[in-house]
């Protein structure tokens, strides 16, 4: 047995220890806590698996405020530079590219790696790293479950896979071999568990990202909600069959707003039947969540729901919107608060940071925001809570200043309440945001209780600063800017 578990290992290492490489990212975040300043540069070293044509894909949590991208090949000791060419940081995927000679003569040396196909329940896998003597390490994990997963800069989930390992060592970019092909890439590790980017996401990734009009996977914009309970069937008249989920909200920004409406139950998504309790048939795993079906699909894919309404069906029809998360959360990019706490819209103008203020927002000073938050937001919050005041009676904050030289001089507004704009006084953020569509002048003037203060900021400079935001603090290019 153990002769035969080294001979597997051997022929993978053989096989497919040329198609890994080392790849050492360079990088400098900002220092909030002090603005206008960096924090000291560090490394960081993961793995990413060769494509071809001097490409290289691996995960691009790693990759947060880069400065520098070098890789290194097995038993090597060289750094060769290489670029980014398209990164998307839902889906957690990069596209490395070598313009340097250097660097593309010796990736000429490796193996394309071969796609593979899902593993099933059970299946022993193989986990390649380059550890730090430049060695191949083969560690093996076995499949345990489909489960819905998202990387540390995403709040969208995607179908992605759990392997047992007994490796702490694993959860870095690391390509995981089923039967000797490509079956996923690990992107986190649990307790015992690795946390690993599906195939499907993958060849979609690899196959797309070329597009010019790349838009990444898309979604329904939908909360949905099982419909297991006998007394929610009786309620919406659904007695008559035993699957499909009820609607809870359509988003604003969905394609479906105002053609699917609150209590209807979603029976089928183009054909594919959906379970009560949202999930569809797979041919590996019996059952998985329908959210397999639509990750694998660009924004914009035309999506034909069937639905039960009012006890009759009828289909509806739309499009899958773009995964934005800068739309559902504050900042997602900035890593001083608890990502999962920021449920919260927001609007970014020439590097300045909008918010409501609410109970929710109040939690980043923690549980007992009470006593350590500000003492001017506390007081208002506590005058008017805004978990039951009516949505047009909201105070909007300043909630960071992003560093640049746009904004040098206004890091004491972070964070401050807004009296106006522009001598117009904001009802919320809704209405800041129209305020802000719709200036006219060069300069716009924001007046914020904080000490009689104002920063002042020049409309027609706002298209190139927010390159320079998007491009500096590696914000997506659906953020909510404001131009």
């Amino acid at each position: 047995m153990k002769f035969l578990i080294f001979t597997t290992l051997f022929l993978s290492s053989t096989l497919f220890g040329n198609s890994i490489v080392k790849i050492i990212s360079t990088a400098q975040s900002p220092d909030y806590k002090s603005p206008w300043n960096m924090k000291s540069v560090s490394t960081q070293a993961f793995n990413g698996v060769f494509l071809g044509n001097n490409k290289i894909l691996s995960t691009a949590d790693q990759l947060t405020y880069y400065k520098r991208i070098d890789i290194q090949l097995p038993q090597s000791s060289v750094k060769l530079p290489i670029e980014v060419e398209k990164i998307d940081y839902e889906l957690n995927l990069v596209i490395l590219t070598a313009s340097d000679e250097r660097t593309k003569k010796a990736l000429s040396t490796l193996k394309a790696i071969e796609f593979g196909q899902e593993p099933k329940f059970g299946e022993t896998c193989q986990a390649l790293d380059i550890g730090s003597q430049q060695q191949v390490q083969i560690k093996t994990v076995r499949f345990s479950r489909p489960t819905i997963i998202a990387s540390s800069y995403s709040t969208y989930g995607s179908i992605g896979l759990r392997f047992e390992t007994t490796s702490n060592q694993l959860g870095g970019g690391e390509p995981i071999l089923c039967q000797n092909k490509l079956s996923g890439i690990t992107q986190g590790f649990y307790k015992n568990e690795l946390s690993a980017i599906n195939l499907p996401i993958i060849k979609f990734f690899v196959k797309e990202y070329s597009n010019k009009d790349y838009v990444g996977s898309g979604h329904l914009g939908i909360i949905l909600y099982n419909l297991v309970s006998p007394q929610k069937r009786l309620y919406y008249k659904a007695q008559s069959f035993s699957h499909g989920v009820v609607v809870g909200k359509v988003h604003a920004h969905s394609d479906f707003y105002n053609k699917l409406k609150r209590g209807d139950i979603i029976l089928s998504v183009n054909g594919v039947k959906i379970s009560n309790t949202a999930k569809m048939k797979h041919p590996n795993w019996s059952q998985v969540h329908f959210n397999y079906l639509l990750s694998q699909k660009p924004a914009g894919f035309q999506v034909q729901l069937k639905v039960w309404r009012d006890g009759k069906e009828i289909s509806v029809d739309g499009k899958l919107v773009q995964k934005n998360s800068n739309r559902g959360k504050v900042l997602r990019y900035f890593h001083d608060y608890d990502p999962t706490s920021w449920k919260l819209d927001h609007i970014i103008y020439g590097g300045v940071v909008f918010v409501e203020l609410s109970v929710p927002y109040m939690y980043q000073y923690g549980d007992q925001w009470s006593k350590f938050g500000p003492s001017e937001f506390v007081r208002v919050i506590k005058k008017d809570d805004p978990l039951t005041a009516p949505t047009e009676g909201r105070y909007v904050v300043a909630q960071k200043v992003l560093p640049t030289d746009y904004t040098q001089g206004y890091e004491q507004f972070s964070p401050a309440i807004l009296e106006n704009v522009n001598g117009q006084k904001p009802k919320n953020l809704n209405h800041l945001r129209e305020l802000l569509s719709n200036i006219k002048k060069d300069f716009t003037e924001f007046q914020f209780s904080f000490a009689g203060g104002k920063i002042i900021l020049k409309k027609s400079d706002l298209k190139n600063i927010n390159k320079v935001l998007s491009k500096k603090y590696q914000i997506g290019p659906s953020a909510n800017f404001i131009e």
